[in-house]
C-alpha cells in the first residue's frame, strides 16, 4: 500500500511538500548558526589570558597552528580588534542569555502561531533574528557584555516560536509515515546550522585577523536572504499553495486531513499535563537540551582553552561532528519510515529504540573526553561518534509529538521546547561556574552530571514514553470530557446544594 501510494506521483514535478521541507530546513539553519557562532567568537572577544605556567591539568600548546597576538585591549580605539575581560561565569551568562526570553516564546508558541500563522511567525523570526544579529557590534561597543545580554535576549525571544512553528507545517504537510524522513531533513538544520556557524566563523575570525564583527555581519546577511526564499517558497498548508498539482493536494487530503482537524477545540491542557508520554519527552527533553548545550557551547572552549586549538582549526574541528549528527539522522529515519509504515515494528518501539541510542550513547562517549588528556585526534573522535549518535533523535524525540497529538501539535511542541529550554539556560550558566580555570578535573564534573540526567531521562522514556496517537487528539474525545467535567461539577453543586438545605432543615 505504501509503495503504490507513492508510485502514484508521475516524478514530472518537484512534491511541493519536499519544497517545503527544504526551505523549512534553511530556516532552521540559518536560525542555530545566528544563535550558536558565539561560543566560538567569543573565544577572540575576550583577553587572553596571561598565565605562561603550564601544570599537570593543562595542555602544552601543540595544537595551534595559529596563535594571533595582534590583538588590542578595550581600551583600543579599533572595534574590530576590542577585547573585553569577561570571566568565565559572565561568559555563561552571556551564553545562556538567548534561552532566557526563548523560554517565554516557547510556551507562547501556540497562542503566537494562532494569531501570526506559522509562515508568518517563521518570517518575523528571521527577519528580527537577522537584523539583531547585524547590530550586535555597534551595541556591544557601547554598552560592553550588558547590551550583548540585552540584543541576545531580543533574539531568544522572536526565535522562540520557531520550533512550535515548524512542527505544526510539518503536521499539515507531511504524511505519517513520511515524517521520519521529512523531520531528518528539516531538524538537519540544527547540526548543519552548527556546520555553517562554527565553520564559517572560524575561516571569517582566521582570514580577517581576529576581526569579529564581520562574523555578525556575515550570518546577518545570510539570514536575510533565507527570509526572501521563505517569504516566496513556503505556505501554511497545502490548500494555499498555488503551485502544488491536484494529484499531491489529493494524497495530502486523504492522508493528514484526518488527524490535522482546524476546528479543533481549544487545547485540552488539563488533560494533556496529566499525559504520561507527553511528560516522559518532556523529561527526556530536558536531559538531552542540557546535554546538547553543554557540548555546543562548552566544546569550542574546550578545543581552545584545555587543548590550545587554534581558531581555525576549532571552527573546522567542531563542525565535523554535526555533519556526521546529519548522516546518522538521516540513515536512522530513512530506516525508521518503512518500518512504521509497514507494521514491521510498533511506532512506540521505534521511537523508544532512538531515544536511547540518541542519549545514552553519546552520553558515554562525551564522558570520556575529559579522560583523553591532551590527545587532541582522541578527543574529536570521541565528540564525533557521540554527536553522530545523538542523530538518532531526528526518528524518535523530533517527531514524537506528530505522534501524541498532531491537531495540538504547535502547543505540544511549545510545552516541550520551553520547559525543556530550561536546560537551555542553566547548563552554559552551571558550566562557567564550574570550569573557572578550564582544566580536565572540572571538565570531568561537568560532563559526569549530563551523563547522569541522560540517564534518568532515558529511563523515563522507555517506561512511559508513546509513538500513538493519544485520545485527547480526537475532537470528539476533548468536547466529551470538557462535557463530562461539566457534569460532574453540576452534581457536585447540587449535591453540596441539596446537603446544606437537609442540613437547615434538620437544624
Amino acid at each position: 500500500m505504501y509503495d503504490e501510494e507513492i508510485s502514484n506521483f508521475d516524478g514530472s514535478y518537484i512534491p511541493q511538500r519536499w519544497i517545503t521541507v527544504l526551505i523549512l530546513f534553511l530556516g532552521f539553519l540559518v536560525a542555530f548558526a545566528m544563535r550558536v557562532f558565539l561560543p566560538l567568537v567569543i573565544t577572540k572577544m575576550v583577553v587572553p589570558s596571561d598565565d605562561d605556567e603550564s601544570t599537570s591539568d593543562e595542555c602544552p600548546d601543540d595544537n595551534s597552528t595559529i596563535r594571533s597576538n595582534t590583538r588590542s585591549t578595550t581600551n583600543g580605539t579599533n572595534l574590530s580588534v576590542q577585547l573585553f575581560d569577561w570571566d568565565e561565569t559572565t561568559q555563561g551568562i552571556i551564553l545562556s542569555s538567548v534561552h532566557w526570553t526563548c523560554l517565554l516564546t516557547n510556551i507562547l508558541g501556540d497562542i503566537v502561531i494562532d494569531s501570526c500563522g506559522s509562515k508568518h511567525t517563521l518570517s518575523i523570526s528571521i527577519l528580527f533574528t537577522s537584523i539583531l544579529t547585524l547590530v550586535t557590534p555597534i551595541s556591544i561597543s557601547y554598552g560592553g557584555y550588558f547590551a550583548l545580554i540585552s540584543v541576545r535576549m531580543l533574539i531568544g525571544l522572536v526565535e522562540g516560536a520557531t520550533y512550535p512553528a515548524l512542527s505544526v507545517l510539518m503536521a499539515r504537510w507531511i504524511p505519517e509515515d513520511e515524517r521520519a524522513r521529512a523531520g531528518a531533513v528539516v531538524f538537519a538544520g540544527m547540526p548543519f546550522g552548527f556546520v555553517l556557524g562554527m565553520s564559517m566563523t572560524g575561516l571569517i575570525l582566521d582570514y580577517e585577523q581576529n576581526d569579529w564583527p564581520i562574523a555578525f555581519y556575515f550570518f546577518g546577511c545570510i539570514g536575510l536572504v533565507v527570509l526572501i526564499l521563505h517569504l516566496l517558497l513556503c505556505y501554511n498548508g497545502p490548500k494555499e499553495n498555488p503551485f502544488i498539482s491536484v494529484a499531491e493536494l489529493e494524497y495530502l487530503s486523504k492522508r493528514i486531513d484526518y488527524v490535522t482537524n482546524e476546528e479543533s477545540p481549544p487545547t485540552p491542557w488539563q488533560i494533556i499535563l496529566k499525559s504520561k508520554p507527553v511528560w516522559a519527552i518532556i523529561i527526556l527533553t530536558m536531559a538531552n537540551s542540557w546535554a546538547f548545550t553543554t557540548v555546543c557551547y562548552a566544546m569550542p572552549k574546550y578545543l581552545s582553552n584545555v587543548l590550545k586549538f587554534s581558531v581555525r582549526d576549532n571552527g573546522i574541528v567542531s563542525s565535523i561532528p554535526y555533519v556526521c549528527m546529519w548522516l546518522f539522522g538521516f540513515i536512522s529515519s530513512a530506516i525508521a519510515d518503512p518500518v512504521v509504515a509497514k507494521k514491521q515494528m510498533e511506532a512506540t518501539t521505534v521511537r523508544k529504540i532512538g531515544a536511547v541510542f540518541s542519549s545514552i550513547g553519546p552520553g558515554l562517549l562525551w564522558l570520556a573526553i575529559p579522560y583523553a588528556g591532551c590527545n587532541g585526534f582522541l578527543v574529536v573522535l570521541l565528540l564525533t561518534m557521540g554527536m553522530a549518535l545523538s542523530g538518532c533523535i531526528c526518528c524518535s524525540l523530533q517527531v514524537n509529538t506528530l505522534d501524541l497529538g498532531p491537531n495540538y501539535v504547535g502547543a505540544l511542541t511549545s510545552l516541550v521546547t520551553g520547559v525543556g529550554g530550561i536546560s537551555c539556560i542553566l547548563s552554559p550558566y552551571f558550566t562557567g561556574i564550574m570550569t573557572p580555570n578550564q582544566t580536565f578535573s572540572e571538565f570531568k564534573v561537568v560532563f559526569w552530571i549530563m551523563l547522569i540526567a541522560l540517564l534518568v531521562g532515558s529511563v523515563v522514556y522507555v517506561i512511559f514514553g508513546s509513538g500513538e496517537i493519544q485520545p485527547w487528539n480526537d475532537p470528539e474525545f476533548v468536547m466529551k470530557a470538557k462535557q463530562d467535567r461539566k457534569e460532574k461539577s453540576t452534581r457536585k453543586r447540587s449535591a453540596y446544594s441539596t446537603g446544606t438545605f437537609k442540613y437547615i432543615m434538620y437544624t
